[in-house]
């Protein structure tokens, strides 16, 4: 696509065919983001938009149910109509009160008495999942599909569980894993002669969520090793360069050959397995050479740069 838009020249033509703005366009910087995700970034800001625009319309609608005066604010008695839904499952009206007091003093942040649709907003999440879902305020009474609620006086007052089942434990820990990947990252500046390249190529990284019998599973990058002893690469997503690994943790860091199979589209492919940072796990990464003359570089710049490093820190 950026080949097309640069060279085809139909996209710039009409993209400065602006009258009078033309001279202003010229001016002004046009930048392609080149990111393989972008669909999916879109996508995804799309439906959290919606979902937020729908939660907060759900409360407003409980909110105002449930302010029978009309005034704006939520008083103590009005927030008692909210477990009034589970009739005699939640027992007397004292037991009613009592919940309801338990629940002011959450939402009423600035306690003077009375919860404002903001102070509501910012304590919506917290209410128990069914006792908003199954909430009499909320459904037609007329609705042949909508069942009474049958809840238990525990039921309503306790936080609801997620995320607590080992499926969703696991997929947090490995969105958890690639964030602190991410946030490892730490930017640089090339032109300072401590990041300057030594040495330094063009590398395929192969991305994992991809199949690496697809082209599209390996990633075009520069990769270098820096006069300080670090390796660094040029992020095109990003825009600028980043340390893959520093100075200070190249002497744990493990590499080797992948021999070449079937299943993967480059050929001259190795793996660098970071040391731990702070605690954090660092996945191995798995790169393909444009070359097999150029693997056996990294091979050798690599193990000098490990032993450099190794030294240096013995001589601590």
């Amino acid at each position: 696509m950026r080949e097309w838009l640069l060279k085809e020249g139909s996209f710039m033509k009409a993209y400065y065919d602006k009258g009078r703005l033309t001279p202003v366009l010229h001016r002004v910087p046009l930048m392609i983001v080149n990111s393989d995700d972008m669909g999916q970034r879109g996508a995804h800001l799309r439906a959290v938009m919606l979902l937020k625009a729908e939660v907060e319309l759900q409360a407003k609608r409980l909110f105002d149910a449930l302010d029978v005066n009309n005034d704006g604010v939520l008083f103590l008695s009005e927030l008692e109509g909210l477990f009034e839904m589970a009739g005699n499952k939640v027992g007397r009206r004292r037991h009613r009160l009592d919940m309801a007091a338990r629940l002011m003093e959450e939402l009423d942040s600035d306690k003077n008495g009375a919860v404002t649709f903001a102070e509501f907003m910012k304590g919506y999440n917290k209410l128990p999942t069914r006792m908003v879902s199954e909430s009499a305020f909320l459904h037609d009474p007329n609705d042949p599909h909508h069942q009474a609620a049958s809840m238990e006086m525990q039921e309503l007052v306790s936080p609801p569980d997620r995320g607590n089942d080992p499926d969703s434990q696991a997929a947090l820990a490995e969105e958890l894993r690639k964030f602190q990947s991410k946030e490892r990252r730490k930017a640089i500046d090339p032109f300072q002669d401590s990041h300057a390249p030594l040495f330094q190529t063009r590398l395929y990284k192969r991305l994992t969520d991809k199949d690496p019998a697809k082209e599209d599973s390996m990633l075009h990058r520069v990769y270098w090793v820096s006069n300080s002893g670090g390796i660094n690469y040029h992020s095109v997503t990003e825009g600028k360069a980043l340390q893959y690994i520093g100075p200070d943790r190249v002497a744990d860091m493990i590499f080797t050959k992948i021999l070449d199979d079937k299943k993967s589209c480059k050929k001259h492919r190795f793996r660098i397995e970071p040391p731990p940072d702070e605690d954090n796990l660092s996945p191995p990464t798995e790169f393909a050479a444009p070359s097999q003359d150029v693997l056996e570089l990294w091979m050798i710049e690599l193990a000098a740069l490990k032993k450099k490093a190794q030294e240096k820190r013995a001589r601590k």
